[in-house]
């Protein structure tokens, strides 16, 4: 799987997964996830179904090779952030 992804300048980032396979789970776990990081902003039962949402997500170990990438803010004392990474994804299920 080849893997690109962007942050813009508010951080917010934007990626593009090429292996369709994979895509309806990262969306399934990705909005599962916001919703058990920031549970303030959600109701208990959204909660609740987030939860269980999770727990049915397929999960696995994988191997990231970064092939590219551009930092950016690399000044002393400052954090520096990603304009660009490039990387390929080795997944693996159970």
């Amino acid at each position: 799987m080849r893997c690109a992804t962007g942050v813009s300048a508010a951080g917010s980032a934007s990626g593009e997964i090429l292996n369709e396979e994979f895509e309806a789970d990262y969306r399934r776990a990705f909005d599962a996830l916001q919703t058990l990081l920031w549970p303030y902003s959600y109701s208990k039962q959204e909660i609740d179904t987030a939860e269980s949402a999770h727990a049915k997500v397929r999960k696995g170990s994988g191997k990231l090779m970064i092939r590219d990438l551009k930092l950016n803010a690399l000044e002393p004392g400052e954090r520096a952030g990603i304009d660009r990474m490039t990387f390929d994804g080795e997944p693996s299920f159970p």
